[in-house]
Protein backbone atom coordinates (compact mmCIF):
# COMPACT_ATOMS: atom_id res chain seq x y z
CA UNK A 1 0.00 0.00 0.00
CA UNK A 2 1.44 3.20 -1.01
CA UNK A 3 0.26 6.60 0.86
CA UNK A 4 0.33 10.16 -0.17
CA UNK A 5 -0.36 13.61 1.71
CA UNK A 6 -1.91 16.05 -0.47
CA UNK A 7 -1.62 19.28 1.03
CA UNK A 8 -3.77 21.84 0.43
CA UNK A 9 -6.14 19.80 -1.47
CA UNK A 10 -8.12 21.65 -4.27
CA UNK A 11 -11.28 19.94 -4.39
CA UNK A 12 -13.73 20.63 -1.55
CA UNK A 13 -15.73 17.62 -2.89
CA UNK A 14 -12.92 15.05 -2.03
CA UNK A 15 -12.97 16.85 1.86
CA UNK A 16 -16.48 16.42 2.15
CA UNK A 17 -16.75 12.89 1.04
CA UNK A 18 -14.05 11.62 3.45
CA UNK A 19 -15.37 14.19 6.05
CA UNK A 20 -19.25 12.56 5.48
CA UNK A 21 -17.53 8.73 5.44
CA UNK A 22 -15.71 9.32 8.82
CA UNK A 23 -18.70 10.65 10.37
CA UNK A 24 -20.68 7.56 8.83
CA UNK A 25 -18.58 5.06 10.26
CA UNK A 26 -17.98 6.18 13.56
CA UNK A 27 -20.36 8.91 14.49
CA UNK A 28 -19.41 8.66 18.42
CA UNK A 29 -15.97 9.57 17.75
CA UNK A 30 -16.92 13.44 16.28
CA UNK A 31 -18.61 16.48 17.78
CA UNK A 32 -20.61 16.52 14.45
CA UNK A 33 -23.25 14.34 13.20
CA UNK A 34 -23.76 13.23 9.69
CA UNK A 35 -26.97 14.69 9.18
CA UNK A 36 -25.71 18.03 9.55
CA UNK A 37 -22.58 18.15 7.99
CA UNK A 38 -24.36 16.45 4.81
CA UNK A 39 -26.70 19.33 4.14
CA UNK A 40 -24.23 22.05 4.49
CA UNK A 41 -23.63 23.49 1.00
CA UNK A 42 -20.30 23.02 -1.17
CA UNK A 43 -19.35 26.92 -0.44
CA UNK A 44 -18.78 26.15 3.40
CA UNK A 45 -16.24 23.23 2.17
CA UNK A 46 -14.67 25.81 0.14
CA UNK A 47 -14.85 27.92 2.96
CA UNK A 48 -13.16 25.10 4.96
CA UNK A 49 -10.22 24.70 2.54
CA UNK A 50 -9.65 28.03 2.91
CA UNK A 51 -9.12 28.85 6.40
CA UNK A 52 -8.27 25.55 7.89
CA UNK A 53 -5.04 23.44 6.50
CA UNK A 54 -6.32 20.59 5.48
CA UNK A 55 -4.27 17.11 4.01
CA UNK A 56 -5.68 14.35 2.01
CA UNK A 57 -4.36 10.96 2.86
CA UNK A 58 -4.27 8.69 0.27
CA UNK A 59 -3.97 4.93 -0.80
CA UNK A 60 -3.67 3.89 -3.96
CA UNK A 61 -5.30 6.49 -5.61
CA UNK A 62 -7.99 6.24 -3.08
CA UNK A 63 -8.57 9.27 -0.13
CA UNK A 64 -8.57 7.48 3.13
CA UNK A 65 -8.38 10.09 5.81
CA UNK A 66 -7.65 14.04 6.26
CA UNK A 67 -5.35 15.59 8.42
CA UNK A 68 -5.69 19.13 9.86
CA UNK A 69 -1.97 20.40 10.82
CA UNK A 70 0.00 23.40 11.61
CA UNK A 71 3.58 23.92 11.67
CA UNK A 72 3.65 21.38 14.96
CA UNK A 73 0.19 20.22 15.63
CA UNK A 74 -1.65 17.31 14.28
CA UNK A 75 -5.25 19.10 14.80
CA UNK A 76 -7.54 16.53 13.65
CA UNK A 77 -7.20 12.98 11.68
CA UNK A 78 -9.71 10.62 10.03
CA UNK A 79 -8.53 7.50 8.66
CA UNK A 80 -11.30 5.37 7.34
CA UNK A 81 -12.16 2.06 9.28
CA UNK A 82 -10.51 -0.11 7.22
CA UNK A 83 -7.53 1.37 6.91
CA UNK A 84 -6.70 1.10 10.66
CA UNK A 85 -4.23 -1.10 11.97
CA UNK A 86 -4.45 -1.70 15.48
Amino acid sequence: MELKVISAPSDPSRLRAIRLKALADSPASFGANYQNESEKPLNYWENSLRISNWCLVVSDNEDIGLLEVSRVWVYGQTIRVQFLRI
